[in-house]
């Protein structure tokens, strides 16, 4: 099943992703990520984190405690993670 930008940004404000996407360099980076604020570690999210051209996503990554953007375009997997503590 395929997914569009909106139903992207939908899945991550509202659960903890794990996701996989193609750098600029070309190589393969897993992340686990959210733009949920009950994990409670994600600060405050501003309106218009999320850029309106649909090209680029921000979220907050969990591992490296910080926000990363990668293009939506080179999402490669996106899996929700079920009971995460």
């Amino acid at each position: 099943m395929a997914i569009d930008y909106s139903g992207f940004v939908r899945l991550v404000e509202d659960n903890i992703l794990d996701i996989t996407f193609t750098k600029a360099d070309g190589t393969d980076r897993n992340m686990v990520c959210t733009l949920n604020p009950s994990e409670g570690v994600v600060p405050e999210i501003k309106e218009g984190h999320n850029d309106s051209s649909k090209s680029s996503v921000t979220v907050w990554d969990l591992e490296a405690e910080g926000w990363r953007s990668f293009r939506f375009a080179n999402l490669k997997r996106c899996c929700v993670m079920i009971g995460v503590d």
